[in-house]
């Protein structure tokens, strides 16, 4: 009887997946859906250092991008293509070049199980940007700054470099989402960006962890400045009881002493684990010579350096290669809405419309229509 009940329950649970799966041939009937794109309204939240009178010339470039996409993706396949202009970012370091971006979305068509029928989905992610004088998602902040010439500098982790190249260009591999491609377009080649050195990097990381471990004792000074204070605010007090304000004042006085000798403690710990710190980087430094210390900072994105205790190889596929923005590479001469370098950056659904749509763009996108753009 069990045997019995068990077939029954697996013919039923058969059955149902079956009636819920996706027809064969359900995706030759989604490619066979061809829409128009739609310019939808973006949000232009601009920052205050970009003119006003910029703002329909920056809106104009972008319609020269979208262009590029229509060109690259002429007739939307199996999704609904749309695009808007965006004027919020502010500029990469004080007086950069006006920030903005195109942004194009696309939802996809796919077969409703419980529909029983083939229709437009309200999310993808099947996106395809265009981060004008700006990176977005294609650099990710290390956490630090750089001394660099006198001047500090965020240092910024660049994502994995992808073998051979794209109509010229490097091809990135962003960390932010999955499949994902970017290109940098620049002017002649040239980066924004510099690469920082392992001398530079192990500089920049004792100055952070001295500062961490001086703050945490300020920090903690300046909770036991309070305390003191409050004390004597206590003692001042006109409107408590001789018995009140005595307690109180033990109370506090008691908190008081427990915080200096936690204070002592944690001043103990703070150096004890800076000392540390500090003998890694020292030994670093003196088993390795200066041009090795010359050689450009690549760290692992998993493993914190002063575990790790090495740099990484650049070619490992957790390599995060440190850089910081080259303000030598912009032209102040240029208009700020003007164009100085472009990121394009795309990702895609890993089903029939969004896989062709990646296709679409790699063979056809006219990444030299964009460099034309750009003014030097």
């Amino acid at each position: 009887m069990r045997m019995l009940l068990f077939f029954l329950l697996t013919c039923c649970n058969l059955s149902i997946s079956l009636a819920g799966a996706q027809p064969p041939g359900t995706d030759d009937s989604i490619m066979n859906i061809k829409t128009k794109w739609k310019k939808i309204a973006g949000t232009d939240i601009p920052d205050p250092s970009i003119p006003k009178n910029s703002y329909p010339l920056i809106h104009k470039k972008l319609e020269q991008v979208a262009g590029c996409f229509k060109q690259a993706y002429p007739v939307p396949t199996g999704t609904e293509a749309s695009w808007y202009g965006n004027i919020r970012q502010a500029p990469i370091y004080k007086d950069a070049p006006a920030p903005y971006s195109f942004w194009s979305l696309y939802k996809f068509y796919y077969y409703n199980k419980n529909y029983k029928k083939i229709i437009l989905g309200d999310e993808t992610g099947t996106w395809a940007y265009v981060f004008v004088n700006y990176f977005n998602w294609l650099l990710v902040y290390a956490g630090l700054d750089a001394s660099i010439n006198g001047l500090s500098k965020k240092i910024w982790q660049l994502p994995k470099q992808l073998p051979g190249d794209w109509q010229g260009y490097t091809v990135y591999e962003p960390y932010t989402h999955p499949n994902a491609r970017a290109v940098v377009i620049t002017k002649d080649g040239k980066r924004p960006w510099k690469a920082l050195t392992r001398l530079e990097y192990l500089q920049a990381l004792r100055a952070k962890r001295e500062a961490e471990s001086s703050k945490m004792s300020s920090d903690f000074d300046a909770g036991i400045a309070k305390s003191r204070q409050l004390i004597e605010d206590i003692r001042n007090r006109k409107n408590l009881s001789p018995d009140i304000k005595n307690k109180m004042i033990a109370a506090s006085q008691e908190q008081l002493e427990k915080m200096i000798v936690s204070r002592e403690n944690l001043v103990k710990t703070v150096t004890i684990q800076l000392d540390k710190d500090l003998a890694v980087i020292d030994a670093y430094l003196k088993s390795h010579s200066a041009s090795e210390l010359e050689a450009p900072a690549v760290l692992n994105r998993f493993k914190d350096f002063l575990y790790h205790k090495r740099f990484e190889d650049p070619g490992h596929k957790d390599a995060a290669p440190l850089a910081y923005i080259d303000q030598v590479y912009f032209n102040k001469a240029v208009p700020a809405y003007e164009p100085q370098f472009m990121v394009l950056y795309w990702r895609w659904n890993d089903n029939a419309p969004g896989n062709y749509f990646n296709q679409q763009i790699q063979a056809n996108f006219p990444l030299e229509k964009l460099k034309a753009m750009l003014k030097n």
